[in-house]
């Protein structure tokens, strides 16, 4: 039997990759035994959740970020190792605009401009990092368990970047995922240590890990997006979704996902817009929260059959603290909303995505609600071509931008009245970025961690 390690420390890891029906076939199989680390205030509610004969959840200890010079030097370094227009905006942003110091601002863009493009000296260390940095940490279970390979679902982690840095000391083939779109171009937290195998969402973010990551083509697997796989199951009736909502089945419904300052304002406009007869009657709104931060409520006031607010995550109770989740019921939820929403509003967010992948019209906000802040504060930014992993989504001609609270109504009234305007730029949207939605990207997953064993058994 052949054990695999898989490091689990955050929500939205457990949700791609441990609540998919592709695990629960996969240890249900009995031919590998799966270790879970997590953080100790979760172990209760997975050892209940994910329990099988051949499943063991271990607590495993946050670790000091930095934790050695040489690991500050290196994680230093490696900021600029990624040149995109993204990197360089942001570097503007925050030291240029927002710090006003213009010295460090030019040396940033200089070790930008050498790290990030010439690819020798970033390899070169690269392997440094690897070679030198020492791994202090969780060393204790690979001698209790000695796994067959190591899943590591967030690259960019420091947990599972120790893992990864265990398993290259011992040679056991390590597997990584890329979790989210914008992870590479973004490089907020860069990826250091790379993965035997690296499993990518599509086409795009696998071009952009060869180009920025050095990781080779053909050690790398397009496997759609796993947590997507709920997209394609049965929907709830409609009736018993509304009655969840507490929404009206009977009238069209206008989903909201803010997570900027002035959202609020966005969300008053088109609720005005409903009470003035602007838009039709017969529509509702329901405000799905940021996972991270609450929409500042400003001076909304909520009217009572028009609009609701939600929270997309489920709170949880560990043994020292409270923590949130992303359970198979927000997944579900999610997939029923998206299902009957009529039209779906945001800003430059992976709800984009989602609402495409039901062809739901998208209408993405280009405006500050009743404000006009700087540039560098604005919710324009987000459509700059800085913003590389959302400029496929604008090309694709599947979405609508609306530069104003009149175009903002005009679009919502647009769509209202005939939902198939853009459906073929919906379609390219999901071509590009999911590449599948037939529910089985869970399954080509855990293929890939078992296909990884079998190649090093070979070896």
């Amino acid at each position: 039997m052949k054990t695999i390690f898989l490091p689990i420390y955050y929500r939205q890891q457990a949700r791609n990759v441990l609540r998919n029906a592709a695990f629960s076939k996969w240890v249900a199989t009995g031919k590998v035994r799966v270790i879970i680390f997590t953080a100790s205030e979760k172990c209760q509610q997975y050892r209940e959740e994910f329990s099988g004969p051949h499943v063991r959840i271990e607590p495993l200890k946050d670790i000091p970020d930095p934790y050695s010079f040489l690991d500050k030097l290196f994680r230093h370094l490696s900021y600029f190792y990624v040149d995109t227009k993204l990197v360089r905006h942001n570097r503007a942003r925050f030291i240029l605009h927002g710090d006003k110091k213009v010295l460090k601002y030019y040396w940033s863009l200089l070790g930008i401009t050498v790290f990030g493009n010439v690819r020798p000296l970033r390899r070169f260390l690269k392997w440094c990092d690897k070679r030198f940095v020492g791994a202090p940490y969780y060393g204790e279970y690979f001698e209790k368990y000695h796994p067959d390979v190591v899943f590591v679902p967030h690259l960019a982690s420091k947990i599972d970047r120790m893992f990864i840095r265990h398993a290259h000391k011992r040679n056991i083939p390590t597997v990584g995922m890329i979790n989210s779109w914008d992870t590479i171009g973004f490089s907020k937290f860069p990826i250091r240590v790379l993965p035997t195998t690296l499993l990518v969402h599509n086409y795009l973010i696998k071009k952009e890990a060869e180009r920025f990551l050095d990781m080779l083509e053909e050690h790398m697997t397009v496997i759609g997006i796993p947590h997507f796989d709920h997209y394609a199951t049965a929907r709830s009736e409609r009736e018993i979704f509304f009655k969840r909502i507490g929404l009206d089945p009977n009238k069209r419904l206008i989903l909201f996902a803010p997570f900027f300052d002035t959202a609020w304002q966005i969300a008053a406009i088109m609720q005005d817009a409903i009470v003035a007869g602007h838009l039709p009657a017969d529509v509702q709104i329901l405000i799905r929260q940021h996972p991270t931060k609450d929409m500042d409520m400003g001076e909304l006031k909520l009217i009572d059959g028009i609009t609701v607010t939600e929270k997309p995550v489920s709170e949880c109770s560990g043994d020292t603290k409270t923590y949130t989740e992303v359970l198979k019921g927000d997944m579900e939820h999610l997939a029923d909303t998206l299902h009957f929403a009529d039209v779906s509003v945001n800003t430059c967010s992976t709800m984009t995505i989602d609402a495409a992948a039901f062809d739901t019209p998208i209408v993405n906000i280009a405006f500050d609600g009743w404000e006009n802040p700087p540039f560098y504060e604005s919710v324009l930014q987000f459509y700059d071509e800085s913003r590389v992993h959302y400029q496929p989504i604008l090309k694709s001609g599947g979405v609508r931008l609306a530069y104003s609270p009149e175009e903002l109504i005009d679009h919502l009234n647009t769509y209202l009245k005939d939902p198939s305007l853009e459906r073929e730029g919906r379609k390219r949207i999901v071509a590009e970025q999911c590449v599948w939605l037939d529910g089985r990207s869970g399954e080509r997953m855990f293929q890939a961690v078992e296909d990884a064993v079998l190649y090093e058994k070979e070896k």
